[in-house]
């Protein structure tokens, strides 16, 4: 029986290799694994594992994840029915930190700063009235994952924080807070860093920054959410321009 299983696992393997991929694939069951836009030697072997049951993924050891096919929905029992997913956009496991966004853009850039900024008017000074994004054009978690995807509201966060115990701590090297729910299913948060009117990551290893979908009233804010060692909560300090991760959640 094993050898039909590998037998097969070696004849799927080969018709992937041989099917070129031009672009990432949404969330799910897909060929192109490390979504990088093509079908490689990479993709072909975890898909192998992943048929052989040879899983290895940190994540999926410290019981984040049932597989190695990231991102998952994780229902943490929640009042509003409200499901996380297990990692950052642009992160291929739950210990990745993955991508940066400016507030309200779609794409990655070299530099989180003010004059960098889309929805930034320097000649006027002023910002671009977006009010709340989820599920709009300016929300990356729609754009890059789909309609069943949103960025989380200040609601959705505080109802994670009031429903999961919060603990510091580092899995395989990465810190960050463990989130687990009354029913046992857990989310982590690495502690990310933030570009915040620089090139580079501060304070990755040390806080974690994850953008809501809501603008402050002041218009050049935005709700946040902000962890370290000591602390996890939600914060309206953080500059729209600044580059935080994303973490979607879906119902």
């Amino acid at each position: 029986m094993k050898t039909k299983i590998i037998h097969s696992a070696i004849i799927l393997a080969a018709i992937l290799f041989s099917t070129p991929v031009t672009t990432k694939a949404q969330p799910g069951f897909r060929t192109d694994v490390d979504a990088n836009g093509t079908v490689n030697v990479s993709d072909v072997s975890s898909l192998i594992s992943f048929i052989l049951g040879r899983v290895s993924d940190d994540a999926v050891t410290e019981g984040l994840c049932p597989n190695a096919l990231h991102p998952h929905v994780i229902d943490l029992g929640l009042p509003s029915g409200t499901k996380w997913t297990c990692c950052n956009i642009g992160a291929e496991n739950p210990l990745e930190y993955g991508d940066y966004y400016s507030w309200g853009e779609n794409i990655t850039k070299n530099r989180y700063g003010i004059d960098d900024y889309f929805y930034y008017n320097s000649d006027e000074g002023t910002y671009d009235e977006l009010g709340n994004i989820a599920g709009t054009t300016c929300d990356v978690a729609t754009i890059k994952w789909g309609s069943e995807y949103t960025m989380p509201s200040y609601v959705q966060f505080y109802e994670l924080l009031n429903n999961c115990t919060k603990t510091w701590t580092t899995i395989n090297g990465v810190y960050g807070r463990l989130l687990t729910a009354s029913n046992g299913q857990k989310i982590f948060f690495p502690a990310n860093g933030i570009y915040d009117g620089t090139n580079y990551v501060q304070n990755a290893g040390y806080a974690g920054n994850y953008w809501s979908s809501e603008q402050v009233s002041d218009q050049s804010h935005a709700f946040a959410l902000y962890l370290h060692s000591d602390r996890i909560y939600i914060t309206q300090n953080w500059d729209r321009y600044a580059g935080c991760s994303i973490r979607p959640v879906s119902k």
